[in-house]
């Protein structure tokens, strides 16, 4: 049988498939329960119908790519959408499947995670807190997906103009009309020649490489410390 449980106030909590005995132990005090069909069906039928509430799920949250999140609200959202990937991979049977809410990070009940989305919860937080950027000579910059590829760009720039023979302090090395700068995150530029750029790129990937690896030493970690995220397991 399919369910709808529903909230005090009458909005929607979840739907589930289970049997008229098993129903009431995924309603919570306050929540009411309501029949949506009686109809049995095969097994393959059940997943049938599981997939395409995770792929209803799903489409109805593709707005999140392009839109102006914090870098935690956009790990959450990741989050939420990683699961709903996995599921209903992730279940030995169709009956009765809880589908994935979208959960603050920090309250994610741990255990009942798999190991596979342990690792996935590990890598949104790693790539979250990437996201928040880095602060290199006492100046903050951005470091996000665009950021990323820009300076891969520059790198490779700034390295083919020092083996041409730039030299320190020629601030016009990349266009010989204006003088080369980043954008900092608060707008304002920070004047680079080829050197300071590249060693510019080369801080932030390590920056980004030191969260990569502290995020493997938490993967490796069971069950993570309780503190995980916002712990001393981090650079």
């Amino acid at each position: 049988m399919k369910w709808r449980i529903l909230n005090a106030d009458g909005s929607e909590a979840n739907v589930i498939l289970a049997s008229e005995d098993q129903v009431d132990g995924f309603v919570e005090p306050g929540q009411t329960r309501a029949l949506i069909s009686e109809h049995d069906n095969h097994e393959s039928q059940e997943w049938d119908i599981v997939r395409r509430e995770r792929d209803a799920l799903l489409k109805a949250s593709d707005w999140i790519e392009g839109a102006e999140l914090t870098p935690e609200q956009r790990a959450e959202w990741r989050f939420y959408r990683i699961a709903l990937r996995r599921f209903p991979e992730d279940l030995a049977s169709p009956y009765a499947p809880i589908l994935p809410r979208l959960t603050p990070l920090r309250e994610l009940d741990l255990p009942s995670l798999t190991e596979g989305l342990k690792r996935e919860l590990v890598n949104t937080v790693r790539d979250w807190k990437i996201e928040v950027g880095f602060t290199w000579r006492g100046v903050a910059y951005q470091y996000d997906e665009t950021s990323k590829l820009r300076m891969s760009g520059q790198s490779v720039e700034a390295k083919q103009a020092i083996d041409d023979g730039a030299v320190p302090g020629d601030l016009h090395w990349c266009d010989p009309d204006q003088p080369f700068g980043w954008i900092a995150a608060d707008n304002s530029v920070t004047p680079m020649d080829a050197h300071e750029c590249f060693a510019f790129c080369r801080a932030a990937g390590a920056y980004e490489r030191a969260y990569v690896f502290a995020g493997v030493s938490l993967k490796n970690m069971t069950p993570l410390p309780e503190d995980w995220i916002d712990g001393p397991y981090w650079p």
